[in-house]
């Protein structure tokens, strides 16, 4: 599942972020969240210690090409509009939300059952892959640590 948020510093991202990280915990370990934001890695990094969240944050400050790619680009703010997309294990998405008011968190319940649906639709699991060079792959995604374009994971 990919939690796409204006900045994780604003308080409906900050709530957003905090909640996916609290229903993620139910699920197996192969269901997987990203949340992406254009913020900069330290900047993230910095607020995933200091909230405890446990998923894997991954910045596109570096690149608009991700917020472009998924139709999520204010570029206007250079920010990324708040959505979720949730992915199967086959790469197809099975959820698709678009908050159009960017104070307004989106629909949990909605996001939470097409994880669901994700997760039995395929058995190897839901969202992007971790690549034994350390990266990050999803559908029409290519994530390295290394890679000088793109969203880039924060350790």
């Amino acid at each position: 599942m990919l939690n796409v948020v204006n900045s994780v510093d604003t308080a409906v991202c900050d709530v957003e972020t905090k909640r996916w990280d609290e229903l993620g915990r139910d699920l197996p370990t192969s269901a997987r969240i990203f949340t992406v934001s254009m913020d900069l890695p330290y900047a993230m990094g910095r607020w995933q210690r200091d909230a405890g969240v446990a998923h894997q944050m991954l910045s596109s400050h570096r690149d608009e090409q991700f917020g472009r790619d998924y139709g999520v680009l204010i570029k206007e703010w250079r920010l990324l509009q708040r959505s979720v997309f949730v992915i199967d294990g086959d790469g197809r998405l099975v959820h698709v939300e678009y908050v159009a008011d960017q104070m307004r968190e989106p629909d949990y319940d909605a996001g939470h059952r097409g994880r669901l649906q994700g997760l039995t639709s395929n058995a190897s699991g839901l969202g992007c892959r971790h690549s034994t060079a350390g990266g990050v792959s999803g559908p029409g995604l290519t994530w390295t640590p290394h890679s000088p374009k793109g969203p880039m994971p924060i350790r």
